[in-house]
């Protein structure tokens, strides 16, 4: 327990000492922005962070960020833009765009923005759009065969966190059956 390290020894009982101190901070909506109680507002950045992965390991994300930011600087932790074209150019119909996400990235928008620009919009149904998961798999499939036999492009969507494993059936059944078959080489995948 983070109590048996020397620099947090008596922490369990100051936060059952002081509850209404520690409750302030444990039930912020950002706690990593808080100033801690007492004595313990003095501790170093990376004390803190040891005292969030106790107290609030949802916040940790958040905490590391900030953490980042104020050891190495903000271009550690801004978000860099995606030069989809550049991406595009370098994908084919056997080579599909991956994209894992973090909070606040959306390449839809891109891919939607480059797909206007060479005439595949939702609008003239050459642009399709899935997001799998129960029982989306034979629309995909559906999605992924019309694409190959007339070169539209295909986005399919994995809505999982990175901390729960990817279902590889997804990403193997969509890959497979673009390289098992024969395809129109203006198809896309995303």
């Amino acid at each position: 327990s983070l109590c048996s390290i020397e620099e947090f020894k008596h922490l369990d009982r100051d936060i059952q000492g002081s509850a209404k101190r520690w409750k302030k901070f444990v039930e912020s909506e950002c706690p990593e922005k808080e100033k801690l109680p007492q004595e313990w507002k003095s501790k170093t950045s990376l004390q803190r962070l040891c005292m969030m992965r106790t107290l609030r390991p949802d916040r940790m994300t958040y905490a590391v960020r900030d953490f980042v930011e104020e050891k190495l600087g903000s271009e550690y932790v801004m978000g860099r833009s995606l030069d989809f074209a550049a991406s595009f150019e370098e994908s084919s119909a056997a080579t599909p765009m991956f994209f894992i996400l973090s909070p606040g990235v959306d390449p839809l928008k891109d891919v939607e923005k480059h797909g206007k620009k060479m005439d595949y919009t939702f609008d003239n149904k050459n642009l399709h759009n899935v997001s799998l998961g129960q029982g989306q798999e034979v629309i995909a499939e559906q999605a992924l065969d019309l694409a190959a036999r007339k070169g539209h492009w295909v986005i399919l969507q994995v809505q999982h966190t990175l901390t729960k494993s990817i279902q590889p059936q997804h990403i193997e059944f969509s890959y497979s059956r673009v390289h098992n078959d024969a395809f129109h080489t203006n198809l896309f995948y995303f």
